[in-house]
Parts: structure tokens; C-alpha cells; sequence
């Protein structure tokens, strides 16, 4: 009993010291030119976490964001790599709401104490939030955002995955070689990923010789899948393609299989690569193919699963490993470039053109001059309910 009073009285002495250093910081730290935090010896910064905590639409991957951004900085904060500097986590709530993002990002951006954020997990969140980390110079490093408009964000926004430009293109070469597909439905959740997405994989896929019989906005408690399925049955698809996040997705494929279409080749994107769109699609997740920007089966993100799964007591989702590796980058950023938000941009915009490529558990990360990562993508089908690489 007397450690853990100890314990509380001690935390709740330096919140209170780092709450009052702060109202005392120089507005200067806001861009990012000098420490902004420092009590005696001991150093306090902030990272941001921001993602769609509140909406259950999107559950449990904000969830799992935020522990993988945990994670990072548990460990930087127990071997102590930077002597008397510990690292806050700060939770922003966007609510996947592009009002609600911006303000994420100004509160933020306002705060001199965060030297970077890992978020937002939406596409569209991300867009918004860039007009805030652009105007108060604050790096932020999405783990999951896709939308081919990203990489016109501004100089400080970055992610670990790649563009819908290239997973587009990819997805649909694999279409047409590997599932030897030639005419397709189409079905995107109408916003910035489903349009991004749905647009490069259509383009890339008439290209190369296949036919698109329909292009489906999908908006749930909206759309009717099942009547504009049934009507396309007669055109004998051979392709269902969703560019969807998990829960869209999910319905697509069921509404696939309960009007006739069972047989039917389906693929996904990225939409498709946790575990949350196995559990939520049940029977019907089984055969589809899907997108996969890492490799499950490397050390490296074995090791983080086993860790994480020790930590939290439960398997992880690959964006808890995106949002990992972001926040080590700009951990290492601060480590090797000093403490300060222009050092996190400029350490990121040479990661693999000048500086060696970041090892990080999710593979290797290179950023070109956009901010995107450049990075392979795979091709998995889930078996038994699990997602296995075929290509």
C-alpha cells in the first residue's frame, strides 16, 4: 500500500509541474525552434495520438493505434535513451469527423509541448487535420491513412503505408494476372479512401483489358446491396472489388453471397487486412483476397506481436504495428536531430533518401519527397480465417 500512494503522490507532483511549465513556455516552442518543457533536469514532451476513439463504427483499430504508440513510448521512457526526458501520450478524438479532426489538430499544434503526432487512422481526418500540422509545423505520421490526396498535404504530413495510387494499380494488376479477372463490380465507401481507392484501381484495370459493370457508392443504412447485386447478376461478374474499410466491406461480401454470388472472385483492400473484417464478415471473409503491406510471418513483426500480446493480453492488429514504427520514427528523429519539430520534419524527409531506411517492425520504410512511404504490398487470401500472403 505504501508504494502505490508513493507512486500516486509522485505522478501527481510532476503532471502538476509539467501543467505549469507549460503555461509558462515561450510561444516560440510552438514552431518547433527550442525545448519547449523543462523543470530543473527532468524534460517533458508530448506525442498525439489521434484517431476515432469514440466511434464504434471503427473498433477496436483506434484502440490499437493508441497501444502500438504506447508501446513506443513505454520503451523509450524505461531505458531512458535521452537523459532526464520523458515522453507524455496525448489523446485526440476525431470522431472520423473532418470538423472535429481539425480541432484535434489545433489543440495540438497549440500545445508547445508535442513534437508529433501518429494519426489520423481515416483518410479524410488526415486531410483536415493538415491544414493545422502544416500551420503550426507539427509533424504528424498517419498509420493507416491511403487517399492518393495525401501526398499533396503539406510538407508535414508523412504515413507508413503506401498511396491508393500504388495499391490501386497493384490491386488491379493482380486482377487481371494472378485472378485472371475480367469484369468487375465495383463497391467504395464514398469518401476520400473508397473514391482514392476505387478510381486507380479502376483506371489500372480497363487499362489492362477488364471490364467495369458498375461503380458502387456505398453508404451504410443507404445503399441497398442486395437489390443492386441481384441486378447485376445477369452480366455474369466474375470480380467483386471493395474499397472499403472493415465494416463496409464486411457487408459488401454478405450481401455478395446471400443474393447468388458466392462464386464470385473477391477482393479488398487495405479495408480487409485486420482482424476486426474476419470477425465482423464471419463465413463470408472466408476465400477473399485482400491487400497486405507487411508480412506476418517476418521476426520482426513476429516479435512485436508476442510483445504486444504480453503487454495487452490480446493479438494486435497490424495498424498497432504501423502506428509503432511511427512512433519510433519520430522518436528517433528527436534522438538523433534534437528536440524540436522542425527537427522530427527534416530527420523524416531525408528517411531513405540520404539517411538509411527505417527498420521498423512492420519492414523496411523509405519516404519520398511527398511524405509517402515506399514500401512493397502483397497479395493475401484469408484461409481459415486468417490472412495468408499468395502473392
Amino acid at each position: 500500500m505504501t508504494r502505490k500512494i508513493s507512486f500516486a503522490v509522485i505522478s501527481s507532483l510532476l503532471v502538476t509541474i509539467f501543467a505549469v511549465t507549460l503555461s509558462n513556455a515561450d510561444p516560440i516552442g510552438v514552431l518547433g525552434n527550442q525545448v519547449p518543457t523543462q523543470t530543473g533536469r527532468l524534460r517533458m514532451i508530448k506525442i498525439g495520438v489521434a484517431a476515432p476513439f469514440s466511434v464504434q463504427a471503427m473498433a477496436p483499430e483506434p484502440q490499437h493505434i493508441y497501444n502500438g504508440v504506447r508501446m513506443a513510448v513505454d520503451n523509450f521512457n524505461l531505458k531512458g535513451e535521452i537523459p532526464n526526458l520523458n515522453i507524455l501520450l496525448v489523446k485526440g478524438d476525431d470522431g472520423a469527423n473532418r470538423n472535429k479532426a481539425l480541432s484535434v489538430a489545433r489543440m495540438f499544434g497549440r500545445d508547445p509541448a508535442v513534437m508529433g503526432v501518429v494519426g489520423h487512422y481515416n483518410s479524410s481526418a488526415t486531410l483536415a487535420g493538415a491544414l493545422m500540422y502544416n500551420r503550426y509545423r507539427l509533424v504528424a505520421i498517419s498509420p493507416s491513412a491511403t487517399s492518393p490526396r495525401i501526398s499533396q498535404a503539406g510538407r508535414y504530413i508523412f504515413r507508413v503505408v503506401p498511396s491508393d495510387a500504388q495499391q490501386g494499380r497493384i490491386l488491379a494488376g493482380q486482377a487481371i494476372t494472378y485472378l485472371h479477372a475480367r469484369r468487375a463490380i465495383v463497391i467504395y465507401d464514398n469518401d476520400d479512401y473508397g473514391r482514392g481507392l476505387s478510381y486507380f484501381f479502376v483506371r489500372t484495370f480497363t487499362a489492362r483489358g477488364g471490364k467495369v459493370l458498375a461503380r458502387i457508392p456505398y453508404m451504410a443504412g443507404v445503399t441497398n446491396l442486395g437489390q443492386t447485386l441481384t441486378a447485376l447478376k445477369s452480366q455474369n461478374p466474375d470480380l467483386i472489388f471493395a474499397a472499403c474499410i472493415p465494416h463496409s466491406a464486411a457487408a459488401v461480401f454478405a450481401a455478395a453471397d446471400s443474393v447468388g454470388l458466392r462464386n464470385v472472385t473477391k477482393l479488398c483492400g487495405d479495408g480487409c487486412i485486420p482482424q476486426s473484417f474476419k470477425k465482423l464478415a464471419g463465413k463470408h471473409a472466408e476465400g477473399v483476397y485482400h491487400s497486405q503491406f507487411l508480412n506476418p510471418n517476418s521476426i520482426s513483426y513476429k516479435q512485436f506481436v508476442r510483445a504486444y500480446k504480453n503487454k495487452y493480453g490480446y493479438e494486435p492488429s497490424p495498424w498497432a504495428a504501423f502506428a509503432y514504427d511511427a512512433a519510433n520514427l519520430i522518436i528517433k528523429a528527436l534522438q538523433e536531430r534534437g528536440i524540436s519539430r522542425e527537427a522530427v520534419r527534416r530527420y523524416l524527409s531525408i528517411v531513405g533518401r540520404g539517411l538509411p531506411p527505417y527498420q521498423g517492425v512492420t519492414g523496411t520504410i523509405t519516404f519520398d519527397a511527398r511524405g509517402d512511404a515506399i514500401r512493397k504490398i502483397y497479395l493475401a487470401r484469408v484461409i481459415n480465417g486468417k490472412s495468408v500472403i499468395v502473392k
